[in-house]
């Protein structure tokens, strides 16, 4: 019988060769259909043999094709109806809300695609040494499966093969290549154990992966790809031993909002995750090597602490402080409120007036930075726009000198706001019960430290240079200045201008003169306007200190 079989088909697929050769095209099939019966041509058909239905793959071989059984726990048979198993069919299992429980029989070396896909009922699977593959989906959805053990012979798993599902721990002894997206969103995933022969990182690889606490990145990768950790909200702790050779892609650890310590040896590290900016609102990292990044060369909390940069790594933070400042990472909050406090404290004390301290801090200011051009014209990049600026570099803009003053004088007791026009910022200060302008920028441009803009009225204000005519009360992006006043308070007079006639004259000495002749009398502005040294006392210093 087997004979006579094999003999049709030869003779068939002679017939089939002759009709092609020839050209007869149009009709083929209606010939086909006379001469040959068409089950003698096509693959072969799926076959029931109890829960299953299978395909031969070869003399002995077969492929499970369907499971038809209702059964929570199922072994899968090393062979079926005199054919060994070795292969399981696409989506074998898919959707199935009944199974509990799966064993794979040796010889089968791939799990294929979708072939627990949504399975949501699964809890465990039996994998065999030999396996190689574990397909694309494969256990996509399995939200029950908590625990696997993926044994040494498998090399490979594909695009989604885990996201969604339940797992919770997972290790990966040889695994060393992997699709994208695959542990993505499983929730439950605390512990996971790379092979130390996985060589890349792919896109997305552990995504939302919201119970993951810690990961070792092995020796062995040389690349790792966009988004791999991003949204692992609990991961606090990561290790990269080695550099990767191909560079890291953007948003590595975006929205880690729980890392707080990177291991690494080799600060390039570090610097490619700013460039990166693969560390997006990870605010609490503030660890490196599980020691804190930032410390001091005096006790933590006293007025003079300096704080400083941990020593392997003060080059590269320096480097890409834009991006931390902009980051507000917690070690960058810690040393930007620390060096503000530093600076108050090393150039202010508490025997100084508040009009004395306002001038310390905007002579300090101004002494500290240059104005940045490129090309001739105010530098626009980041590092001149952010509240630490002036700290960290030597030149800046407009925005960095306004930003510094108002955090340095806020510090220092000082009631300050930080005021912008369109193309120029800086500060309005509260001294005594009146308001007053302070442009450090302008008054920063000379070799020397001049006043021409500081405590100055609306009017002067206006007249000292340009980008004055208008202004408002801001919060600038990124910046921890989130001060307000509502209504915008007038800045009546300038400092020295004590008859209030709204210019600096002699008459204004004169009046300062008569004052301490006893003469006249002052109001109380008419004093603070007095006070041009700002040493909180009225004497004739204050009217030789008076320019017009």
């Amino acid at each position: 019988m087997s004979l006579t079989i094999n003999s049709k088909k030869i003779i068939a697929s002679v017939m089939a060769l002759s009709i092609v050769a020839s050209g007869v095209f149009s009709s083929e099939a209606s010939i086909f259909s006379k001469i040959v019966p068409t089950n003698t041509i096509s693959a072969s058909a799926a076959v029931s043999y109890g829960d299953w239905e299978y395909e031969e793959t070869g003399t002995y071989t077969a492929k499970l094709t369907k499971y038809k059984g209702n059964g929570g726990y199922v072994i899968i048979p090393e062979s079926i109806n005199g054919h060994t198993v070795k292969e399981l069919g696409f989506g074998l299992f898919k959707s199935n809300k009944k199974v509990k429980s799966v064993s794979i029989p040796r010889g089968v070396l791939v799990i294929p695609d979708q072939c627990f896909d949504g399975a949501t009922s699964l809890e465990t699977v039996n994998i065999p040494e030999g396996l190689k593959t574990i397909g694309s989906s494969a256990f996509c959805g399995a939200t029950n499966l908590k625990t696997i053990s993926i044994p040494q012979s498998v090399t490979t798993i594909d695009y989604n093969a885990f996201a969604y599902s339940g797992i919770t721990s997972i290790s990966l002894p040889s695994v060393n290549t992997f699709g994208n997206y695959v542990f993505s969103n499983c929730k439950n995933l605390k512990s996971v154990i790379l092979s130390n022969s996985i060589t890349k990182l792919t896109y997305s690889m552990f995504k939302s992966c919201s119970s993951l606490e810690s990961i070792v990145i092995p020796n062995s990768v040389s690349s790792i790809d966009a988004f791999v950790f991003e949204g692992c909200t609990s991961l606090k702790s990561v290790t990269i031993s080695r550099y990767p050779e191909k560079l890291f892609r953007e948003g590595v650890f975006r929205n880690c909002t729980s890392l707080e310590n990177l291991n690494i040896s080799d600060p390039a590290i570090l610097n490619q995750l700013f460039i990166r900016q693969s560390l997006n609102d990870c605010k609490k990292f503030n660890k490196l090597n599980n020691q804190t990044i930032v410390s001091y060369r005096s006790k933590r909390y006293s007025p003079n602490a300096e704080p400083v940069f941990q020593t392997a790594f003060d080059e590269v933070i320096r480097k890409n402080f834009r991006y931390c400042d902009v980051q507000k990472f917690a070690f960058y909050n810690e040393y930007l409120n620390a060096i503000v406090k530093y600076t108050v404290g090393t150039n202010t004390h508490s025997g100084m007036t508040k009009g004395q301290k306002i001038k310390a801090l905007h002579d300090w200011v101004c002494d500290k930075v240059d104005y940045a051009y490129v090309n001739g014209k105010p530098d626009p990049s980041t590092e001149c726009h952010v509240d630490s600026s002036v700290f960290m570099r030597d030149t800046t803009v407009c925005d960095g000198y306004a930003r510094a003053l108002t955090l340095l004088l806020r510090e220092a007791g000082i009631e300050t706001y930080y005021l912008s026009s369109s193309n120029h910022a800086w500060c309005m200060v509260k001294l005594g019960n009146r308001y007053f302008h302070v442009d450090s920028c302008h008054d920063g441009q000379s070799s020397t430290t001049n006043y021409s803009h500081f405590l100055k009225s609306d009017n002067d204000i206006k007249k000292c240079s340009s980008g004055h005519s208008s202004w408002k009360i801001d919060k600038p992006g990124n910046s921890r200045i989130n001060y307000t006043l509502s209504p915008m308070p007038a800045c009546q007079y300038s400092i020295g201008d004590v008859n209030m006639d709204g210019k600096i004259t002699q008459a204004d000495v004169s009046t300062i003169q008569n004052y301490l002749l006893k003469k006249i009398t002052l109001s109380d502005t008419a004093k603070l306007l007095a006070d041009v040294n700002l040493d909180g006392q009225i004497d004739m210093s204050d009217a030789v200190s008076i320019s017009y």
